[in-house]
């Protein structure tokens, strides 16, 4: 014989809130899901992370059920990510408790690895781009928010002028008793690791981009790869996967034509957002960790 089924108490239905109030967001952070998702043609599995929230709006109200909140996050398991599939699930937080929320949240975590070509060598390597999904479902309408990180090197500007100065200033005394020099001879004194007396200092730069769209996304996963990709063009000296040593020059060349101070790296990606027809809000932080000093630099804009 089967055994009968037993009544189970459900305290956050059945007791009442002690203290009156309504919550903001509550729910469950740290959910791991599976996604896969297409880069030209070609599948990727990636672990995310999933946090699930609704308003508990009704004050006299205890608690929600969050297993309804989990096992939604489950039907994102394996599928490949739409932006579709996403907005389904953020409504189904909030209809799921429809009775005592009014807007429910989705926040999704994962990495992007993408191959990369080296700049002048022609090999490829990966690198690797954490970024977050923020869905908000709200008087029945969602809203989206892309957040990523992209990783560049930042030479500073007045080291690189300073050094200069350095070497000048050597060449001048070397050369002080010569009379005119040959170009042969000065290619030679500038091949010799002495006459290079001074270096500017250089750093690992990151850029922390968020953007909320102006309607959804058709694709998710190549709205992430537009935004990662225009934004290593503007900064010009995103850190490089395979380098052999023709590439590393070809890194230190393009390090000193684009000096940066944290303010230059800032601006830079805010006229990128800024001439976007499809971004409603940007928030940008740029941080150079610097070598010079155990402080970093950092640089906020966002939209007005």
């Amino acid at each position: 014989m089967r055994a009968k089924k037993r009544k189970l108490p459900d305290v956050a239905i059945e007791n009442k809130a002690q203290l009156k109030s309504k919550i903001d967001r509550v729910g469950m952070t740290n959910i791991e899901v599976p996604l896969v998702f297409k880069i030209n043609k070609e599948t990727i599995r990636s672990s995310a992370k999933a946090a699930a929230f609704i308003s508990l709006d009704d004050p006299n109200v205890k608690g929600i059920h969050m297993s309804r909140l989990f096992s939604r996050i489950q039907d994102l398991a394996n599928k490949v990510l739409s932006a579709k599939d996403l907005e389904k699930v953020v409504k189904s937080f909030q209809e799921s408790h429809k009775d005592i929320s009014k807007s429910s949240e989705l926040r999704l975590n994962f990495e992007i690895d993408l191959q990369r070509r080296s700049l002048t060598s022609n090999m490829t390597g990966w690198r690797n781009y954490p970024v977050e999904c923020v869905l908000t479902f709200e008087k029945g309408e969602v809203h989206w928010q892309l957040k990523y990180q992209v990783v560049y090197s930042s030479t500073c500007p007045c080291s690189a002028a300073l050094s200069r100065q350095l070497i000048q200033e050597k060449f001048l005394s070397d050369f002080a008793k010569r009379g005119p020099l040959e170009i042969a001879e000065i290619a030679e004194w500038i091949s010799k690791e002495e006459s290079v007396c001074a270096t500017p200092h250089s750093q690992r730069s990151f850029a922390k981009v968020e953007v909320t769209f102006k309607k959804s996304p058709k694709d998710v996963i190549a709205s992430f790869l537009n935004l990662i990709q225009k934004t290593e063009e503007k900064l010009k000296t995103p850190v490089q996967s395979f380098v052999k040593r023709s590439d590393e020059q070809e890194f230190a060349r393009l390090n000193a034509e684009n000096l940066m101070f944290c303010e230059d790296a800032a601006r830079r990606i805010h006229d990128l957002l800024e001439s976007s027809k499809d971004i409603q809000t940007y928030k940008v932080e740029v941080e150079h960790q610097e070598s010079l000093h155990p402080h970093n630099a950092v640089a906020r804009v966002w939209s007005k």
